[in-house]
């Protein structure tokens, strides 16, 4: 009886990989494993950063103490330190670094910081970053990074074929109605096992166009040990498409959103202390840039026929503490019913005026 078994799930399995494959090719979000981020995420580990500890793969993490453990006292480990207490290098900065890198691990050329209008997380400086990257590379030849990665291929073949299956379901191009230029875009999923419950979306401007990433923890497992990703996972991956949209927007009209920022942290202090982003009333641009994001998020999955996944979703971001989103929810819709909502100036001294008013409420 077992071997009948082994056999069913075989064949079943050989079935499955030209549907898979299909899903590959008509998808326009490409699914793949991102060393340059394991890389820099394995680094800040060692480093000591909390955000960068949370891997929920017990044999994982073994395999990277045990394979890199021992350089904790290299350069680059002790620059992340560095970078994390003199410039709040964490949580998603090392995330955008990692992806202004090629595979060598060097900057790719024509990166500019966030002060000069390039995409790199505004924590960075470019001399901060080209010295980084210049210790990330000695770290990598030193540790022989590749060999780790090499030996894990099948995990991480795993993780992309089963992320496959989901993405191949999304529609990336429902972003394009939110800019009045077009731009072109390329789309990428990466699973990180090192990440735990973390998500992150960074993207990278070049001449060519704009790259939209979406780097998606690992923390959900079968019986077996092995990773999984259910059909809920595809609201995190808009999520963090919606960032490279959404954060450059705030960005540009910061002076004229901070304040209505300011305000609504002082009024709605106890529920954004919920949401894990901000405690007190200090200002904290998350608070504008996953305000947005979150709106858009619920409108595109009623946009996608699933009103009652839309409702849900909104129900938990305001059980955890965005009690103010469903008023720029209705906003966004309302904006997009008449035809005039789109991530420029107008809409952004809406959105201004928006934040204020609930300010008040």
């Amino acid at each position: 009886m077992t071997r009948f078994r082994e056999f069913f799930i075989a064949v079943l399995l050989l079935a499955l990989l030209p549907m898979a494959f299909a899903a590959e090719q008509a998808s326009p979000i490409q699914v793949r494993f991102d060393k340059r981020v394991e890389l820099i995420s394995i680094i800040f580990y060692l480093a000591g950063n909390k955000e960068y500890a949370g891997c929920k793969d017990p044999a994982y993490l073994k395999a990277v103490e045990e394979y890199f453990g021992n350089y904790r006292s290299h350069p680059a480990v002790k620059m992340a330190r560095q970078l994390r207490e003199r410039n709040h290098i964490w949580f998603g900065a090392p995330i955008s670094f990692a992806v202004h890198l090629t595979p060598g691990y060097q900057l790719l050329p024509g990166v500019k910081d966030h002060a000069s209008g390039g995409s790199l997380d505004f924590r960075w400086t470019l001399a901060e970053a080209q010295s980084f990257a210049r210790q990330v590379q000695s770290f990598a030849r030193a540790s022989r990074a590749q060999k780790f990665f090499k030996r894990h291929e099948p995990l991480y073949q795993q993780m992309t074929r089963r992320l496959r299956l989901l993405t191949a379901q999304l529609d990336p191009e429902w972003f394009a109605s939110l800019t009045k230029t077009p731009v072109a875009r390329e789309f990428t999923v990466s699973p990180s096992p090192m990440l735990g419950s973390g998500n992150y979306g960074p993207h990278v401007r070049t001449k060519g166009g704009i790259h939209n990433y979406a780097v998606i923890g690992v923390w959900e497992f079968e019986k077996d040990g092995s990773p999984t990703f259910r059909d809920d996972y595809a609201w995190i991956v808009v999520h963090e498409f919606a960032h490279a949209y959404v954060n450059p927007w705030v960005d540009e009209g910061m002076a004229e959103l901070r304040p209505a920022g300011e305000r609504l942290i002082r009024a709605k202090e106890s529920d954004f202390g919920k949401t894990g982003y901000g405690q007190g009333t200090e200002f904290n641009p998350d608070l504008l840039y996953e305000t947005m994001v979150r709106a858009l998020v619920v409108v595109y999955f009623g946009d996608h026929g699933d009103p009652a996944g839309a409702r849900r979703q909104l129900q938990k971001d305001v059980h955890r503490g965005w009690t103010w989103l469903p008023a720029v929810v209705d906003w966004v819709k309302a904006a997009r019913s008449r035809g005039s909502f789109q991530l420029d100036g107008t809409t952004r001294h809406g959105y201004a005026n928006l934040l204020m008013g609930l300010a008040k409420k």
